[in-house]
């Protein structure tokens, strides 16, 4: 471990040599940056830790929404795809152009960004929202389907039930404390 990072990060003397256009499945490493204090050094992070889910948490104005956008961008590089949920809707543009590049990018920053988006299909959800592409999970299913197949319905009878029967036991609460 190096400066306090986890084993399966590395740091590496910038700048960096990377083929133009190298074969994704042959690199084990995805590159997040470069440090800003002290001696410039490339940062990356094992592909290994990338399978399972990612989670970034910081204050307001820490670079967050960058340091997503640098996942994204270079998962997505080297085949990995990304589902984002953004309460904040910071990243409702990340299918579009950097409104203004980082002042640390270089060429190499920028070809990659390029690649990016001549090759990556981006799909942003807007749940609760009618513009964009609204997501909308329906909180009870669509019963005239079901009226063929009894054990379907039954199915989804139950399922009902039981997912208002916490709200009930509430609502009857409240009423026995009111009288």
């Amino acid at each position: 471990m190096k400066q306090g990072l986890p084993e399966l990060c590395q740091i590496t003397p910038a700048p960096i040599e990377e083929e133009t256009n190298p074969n994704p499945e042959k690199i084990d490493h995805l590159y997040i940056g470069k440090t800003l204090t002290g001696k410039t050094e490339n940062i990356f992070i094992s592909k290994k830790m990338l399978t399972k889910h990612v989670v970034i948490l910081a204050g307001s104005g820490s670079g967050k929404t960058v340091l997503v956008r640098r996942f994204v961008e270079e998962a997505s590089l080297l085949g990995i795809p990304s589902i984002v949920i953004d309460c904040a809707n910071d990243l409702s543009r990340l299918g579009d152009s950097w409104p203004t590049t980082p002042k640390n990018f270089d060429s190499l920053d920028r070809q990659k960004i390029d690649q990016y988006f001549q090759n990556t299909d981006v799909m942003i959800w807007t749940p609760g929202l009618n513009k964009g592409n609204p997501l909308c999970l329906e909180t009870l299913p669509d019963f005239s389907s079901l009226t063929d197949d009894d054990d379907e319905l039954n199915q989804a009878l139950k399922m009902v039930t039981a997912g208002f029967q916490h709200s009930l036991q509430k609502v009857k609460l409240r009423k026995r404390k009111n009288n």
